[in-house]
């Protein structure tokens, strides 16, 4: 076999390994992985609010400048 093409597929075995894995090498260090901690539909709708309370406080303050 030409030494070429061997060079060529073991080239493409890596990069199908670490296409599947990730760069971390295990399935561990996927991208895919869900978050350890999701917020709570409670969490995520007090960040908004208090978002919003900034944002309003922030067009106030511009306004008076």
């Amino acid at each position: 076999m030409n030494r070429s093409i061997v060079v060529t597929w073991n080239t493409l075995a890596v990069a199908v390994i670490l296409g599947i894995t990730g760069c971390g090498g295990s399935t561990e260090n996927s991208v895919a992985a869900p978050p350890a901690n999701p917020p709570t539909a409670e969490e995520i709708a007090a960040q908004s609010q208090a978002y919003a309370a900034q944002e309003k406080e922030m067009r106030e303050r511009d306004r008076r400048d």
